[in-house]
């Protein structure tokens, strides 16, 4: 069974009791076009049950061939850092791959 969770008003995960409540969530925390894909960082709202905090927050980079990343995180600012790291990531990709079409590559 998933324990289910929604944001108070400050933007902190708490867990609620029904299907309603979690569906009427706001799911987006940040979203930056990177080339031609981007990064999401999301609130999820759910977790499985296992042992530890729930990771609750999930950034991932979309659309960049070549590049893969998902990280989960438990708190709200731990997944906004991580946004900011991602964008990084995936902007110094893109910027090598660049590099990599130019002059000396044809």
């Amino acid at each position: 069974m998933l324990d289910l969770y929604t944001l108070d008003a400050a933007g902190n995960p708490v867990r609620c009791a029904d299907w309603v409540a979690w569906a009427t969530s706001d799911f987006r925390l940040a979203r930056t076009e990177v080339g031609p894909g981007y990064v999401s960082t999301i609130f999820l709202g759910w977790r499985s049950p296992r042992p530890g905090p729930p990771l609750l927050f999930e950034t991932m980079i979309c659309e960049v061939d070549g590049l893969e990343l998902e990280e989960r995180y438990a708190t709200r600012a731990e997944a906004l850092a991580g946004h900011a790291q991602a964008v990084a990531v995936a902007r110094a990709f893109l910027a090598h791959e660049r590099a990599d079409d130019g002059p000396e590559a044809a």
